[in-house]
């Protein structure tokens, strides 16, 4: 009975361990998109100017937001396992 309490908290305390790096990992995601994010907004041209490079502009906004959406997926992804993890920790 006492041995496997031990293996219980030694499996708990390896959860948490992952449960951080899970969440270091998913802060710096959400850092790294809202980054993008922000080096990517269209800035509002000067008064009396029309923006040029629309096709140019066009293409880096489809990639950006290809990239945002592996991002969200990269997310949901890390949310899952963490949720999974909490789980598994609860039920031992």
């Amino acid at each position: 009975m006492e041995t496997e309490i031990e293996q219980l908290k030694r499996e708990n305390e390896t959860l948490k361990r992952e449960i951080a790096e899970l969440r270091e990992t998913n802060n710096q995601l959400k850092q790294s998109r809202d980054e993008a994010t922000r080096r990517t907004r269209p800035q509002p041209a000067p008064r009396g100017l029309k923006p040029s490079n629309t096709r140019s502009q066009a293409s880096s906004e489809i990639a950006d937001s290809s990239t945002d959406s592996e991002l969200k997926h990269e997310n949901e992804t890390l949310k899952r396992e963490i949720a999974e993890l909490y789980e598994r920790q609860t039920v031992n």
